[in-house]
C-alpha cells in the first residue's frame, strides 16, 4: 500500500510537470529525467541481491518485465545492465514490430531514446572542455557566429546550459506537428524558436530542450563538424556503437533496425505510430539518438570506467570525475545536477541518471558510481509507470534501504508556517505566448491542515529545517526559497531538480485572475440586459425612439460586451479541448484575432460615450450603461495583455 502511494506521488508530480505540454505529447520531449521520488525503503530490511550475478539478474528481470508487457500492454522492451568492465545482463522482451512478429534484439534493434540522448551531447561538450576549446564559464555568445542570444539578465554560460538554468522560458505551442511538412536545420530552429530570457542565469533550474540543442550547435561550431558527425567520430566509433546515430534520415543499413513504436488507445490496443519526428529537425542534440541496448552498454561502461572503453578513451579520468560531481542544486538536501546528469537518491544510493520520453517511447539510463553499476531500459510505447517500477524494484532488490523514523508535525506550525502557503506554478513553460493562460488551471496549492502538516497536492510534509520539509515516512523532501524580506518566492521538489515552482502573487495568482475575469463577465452581462429588462418592466412609459448617435452607441456597447463574453466562452472552451487534442490548435490561434476586433470596437465605444457626455446627449441610462461597459472592457483588455492574449506575443 505504501509503495502504491509512493508511486502515485511520483506520477502526480510528473503529470504536473508535463501538463502544459500535454497537448503536444507526440511532439515534444517532456522528460524530466529525475522525476522519481527519492525514498528510503520503509519495509523491513532484507538481504541484498547480487547485481553481478547473471542468473539472479535473469530471474529478477524475466519475472518483472514479462509481467509488464501484459500489465501495461507494452509491445517491447530492451535492457542492459553493466559494470565498468563487463555486460552483466542484456536482453530484449516482446516485439520490435508486432505486425511482422519481429522480436526485440538487444544487439540490433534501435530504439529512439529521446532525452537520454542529451548525455552524449554533454559528453561531447566535456571533450571540448578537456581540450581547452571550450570554457564552461564563458559567455556562449562568444561561440556563436550566425546569431546571438539576447541576454536580458546577464551572460549565459555552458555551465548554465548543463544545469538547465539559463533562464529561458519554454515554448510548447510553437513546435511539433503543427508544421509536420516543414523540416528545419538545427540553426534555423534555434533562430526561429529562440525563447526569451525570463530570469537570471543560474537562479533556478528549468528543463530546456532548446538549451541542450544550443549546446550541441556550439559543439558543431567549435569542432567545425556537423553535430552528428562529431558525435559519430568522437564517441560512437571509439565505443563501437555501430547501431547508433543522431541522424533522423537513417542510412539504409540501419533503417530496417529501427523499432516500430506504438500508441496505446483507451481500449488498451496497440496502434503503430504514424509520425515520429518530434521537432521536425534534420537532427537534434536534445533528443534524436537512435541506439541499441548493447551500444548504450558501451557508453555506460566508459563512464563507469573513468572514460576508458577497451583500448579507446572518450574522456580523461579527471574530466569524468568533473562531469559526475555535483555542480548545481536548489538546496543542499535536494538532489541536483552533475554536468548533464541528474542526481537521484534511492535507498541512500546516489544515482546519476537521465531519461527520455517523446511520442511513443520511454527510456532511462542510470549509473551508480559507488557500486560501479549501470542500467538502461527502453520501451517502444509510452507509459509513465513501468520504468520507475523497474528502478524501484531493482534498487529494493539489490540495494535495499532501511526504514526511516516517522515524523510528526508541530501543532504550532499552523500559525508559524503561513508564509509557505499559497499557489505555485512550474517555471518550465511559456511566459510570452498565449499558452501562459494554461497556468490559470494548472498550479500547485500549498496549505496547512488542522494537524499541522504542510499539504501539497494532497501529500503531507513535516518541517525539518527553516526552509526544508520531509514526507512523514520517506526521504522525500520539499524545499523553499525566500527573498531578502523573508517572503517565499520558490518551491522545489527533491525528485524534480530540473524544475522549480514560483509563488504566484497579484494578478498572476489564479484565484485572483479568475475573480477579475468572472467579475468582468458578470458586470458586462448585467449591463447588457439592464436596458431591455428595464424597458420591459416599465412599458407604461412613452417610447421615445433612439437618436442616431444613441443607436451607434448601443451597437458599440453590444458589440464590445457580447464580443468579450463570446471570446471568453469560445477561447476558454477550445483551450480546454486543446489540453487533450492539438487538432483544435488552429481554432484557438484564429480566435486570437477577436481581441484586436474588440480593441477597435472599444475605441469606437469610448469615442461615442465621450461625445454623449460632453454634449449631454442621449438618455442617462444609455450614457451610464456605455460608460460601465467601456470601463470594464478597458480592464478586460489589461487582463488579456497580462495573460498574453493580445499583443505581438507570437513574434
Amino acid at each position: 500500500m505504501k509503495r502504491n502511494s509512493l508511486l502515485l506521488m511520483f506520477v502526480l508530480s510528473l503529470i504536473s510537470v508535463s501538463f502544459l505540454s500535454s497537448s503536444n505529447v507526440n511532439n515534444i520531449d517532456n522528460s524530466i529525467s529525475n522525476d522519481f521520488v527519492p525514498h528510503t525503503n520503509s519495509f523491513s530490511p532484507k538481504l541484498a541481491g547480487n547485481p553481478h550475478n547473471e542468473t539472479e539478474l535473469q530471474l529478477f528481470f524475466d519475472d518483472l518485465l514479462e509481467n509488464q508487457l501484459i500489465d501495461y500492454t507494452l509491445p517491447g522492451i530492451t535492457l542492459s545492465v553493466v559494470n565498468a568492465t563487463d555486460i552483466l545482463y542484456l536482453k530484449g522482451y516482446g516485439y520490435a514490430n508486432i505486425e511482422e512478429s519481429k522480436a526485440v534484439s538487444p544487439t540490433s534493434t534501435m530504439f529512439r531514446i529521446a532525452s537520454t540522448s542529451k548525455l552524449f551531447t554533454w559528453t561531447a561538450v566535456m571533450q571540448l572542455y578537456e581540450q581547452s576549446l571550450l570554457d564552461l564559464d564563458e559567455n556562449i555568445n562568444n561561440y556563436l557566429t550566425e546569431f546571438k542570444i539576447p541576454m536580458k539578465y546577464g551572460p549565459i554560460t555552458m555551465y548554465d546550459l548543463m544545469s538547465h538554468s539559463p533562464g529561458f522560458e519554454d515554448y510548447f505551442f510553437l513546435t511539433g506537428s503543427i508544421n509536420k511538412k516543414i523540416t528545419l536545420s538545427l540553426e534555423d530552429y534555434l533562430i526561429e524558436y529562440m525563447p526569451k530570457c525570463v530570469r537570471s542565469p543560474g537562479e533556478v533550474s528549468s528543463y530546456s530542450n532548446y538549451g541542450v540543442s544550443l549546446a550541441g550547435y556550439i559543439v558543431g561550431e567549435i569542432s567545425g563538424k556537423p553535430f552528428p558527425q562529431y558525435v559519430e567520430e568522437e564517441i560512437l566509433i571509439p565505443l563501437g556503437m555501430d547501431y547508433s546515430t543522431f541522424l533522423n534520415s537513417l542510412p539504409s543499413v540501419l533503417e530496417e533496425n529501427l523499432v516500430t513504436e506504438y500508441s496505446i488507445d483507451k481500449q488498451s490496443n496497440l496502434l503503430p505510430a504514424t509520425s515520429l519526428d518530434p521537432y521536425n529537425l534534420e537532427y537534434d542534440p536534445a533528443g534524436s539518438l537512435k541506439t541499441t541496448a548493447l551500444d548504450i552498454s558501451y557508453f555506460m561502461r566508459a563512464h563507469l570506467n573513468n572514460g576508458s572503453f577497451g583500448s579507446n578513451r572518450i574522456l580523461e579520468e579527471a574530466t569524468v570525475q568533473e562531469m559526475h560531481n555535483r555542480h548545481f542544486s536548489h538546496h543542499p538536501n535536494l538532489d541536483g545536477f552533475a554536468h548533464g546528469f541528474f542526481e537521484l537518491t534511492i535507498n541512500g544510493k546516489r544515482i546519476l541518471t537521465h531519461g527520455g520520453s517523446v511520442s511513443y517511447t520511454r527510456s532511462e539510463l542510470m549509473l551508480i558510481p559507488e557500486e560501479q553499476i549501470g542500467f538502461f531500459i527502453s520501451y517502444n510505447a509510452y507509459h509513465i509507470d513501468p520504468v520507475y517500477t523497474v528502478f524501484y524494484e531493482f534498487m529494493d532488490h539489490f540495494y535495499p534501504g532501511v526504514p526511516v523514523s516517522r515524523l510528526e508535525p508541530d501543532p504550532n506550525f499552523k500559525q508559524t508556517g503561513k508564509k509557505f502557503t499559497g499557489n505555485f506554478r512550474y517555471t518550465r513553460g511559456p511566459y510570452n505566448t498565449p499558452a501562459v493562460i494554461n497556468y490559470l488551471i494548472e498550479y500547485k496549492h500549498v496549505s496547512i491542515d488542522k494537524e499541522g502538516y504542510l499539504v501539497v497536492s494532497g501529500f503531507k510534509y513535516v518541517q525539518v529545517e527553516e526552509l526544508l520539509f520531509r514526507e512523514p515516512e520517506y526521504d522525500f523532501y520539499l524545499a523553499f526559497k525566500e527573498d531578502a524580506e523573508g517572503k517565499i518566492t520558490h518551491m522545489f521538489y527533491s525528485h524534480v531538480s530540473a524544475n522549480a515552482l514560483e509563488k504566484l502573487t497579484g494578478a498572476d495568482n489564479p484565484p485572483i485572475a479568475w475573480s477579475i475575469c468572472i467579475t468582468i463577465v458578470v458586470i458586462i452581462l448585467a449591463s447588457l440586459i439592464y436596458i431591455p429588462i428595464r424597458r420591459k418592466i416599465k412599458r407604461e412609459e412613452k417610447y421615445i425612439p433612439d437618436t442616431e448617435i444613441e443607436r451607434y452607441t448601443k451597437l458599440a456597447t453590444q458589440y464590445t460586451g457580447w464580443g468579450i463574453i463570446g471570446f471568453v466562452v469560445l477561447y476558454g472552451g477550445f483551450s480546454v479541448i486543446l489540453l487533450v487534442s492539438e487538432a483544435v490548435f488552429p481554432v484557438t490561434r484564429a480566435l486570437l484575432v477577436i481581441p484586436y476586433i474588440l480593441v477597435f470596437s472599444l475605441l469606437v465605444l469610448i469615442g461615442l460615450t465621450a461625445f454623449l457626455w460632453i454634449n449631454k446627449q442621449g438618455s442617462i441610462n444609455i450614457r451610464v450603461n456605455a460608460t460601465i461597459i467601456a470601463i470594464v472592457a478597458i480592464v478586460f483588455m489589461w487582463w488579456m495583455v497580462h495573460w498574453r492574449l493580445i499583443g505581438f506575443f507570437y513574434a
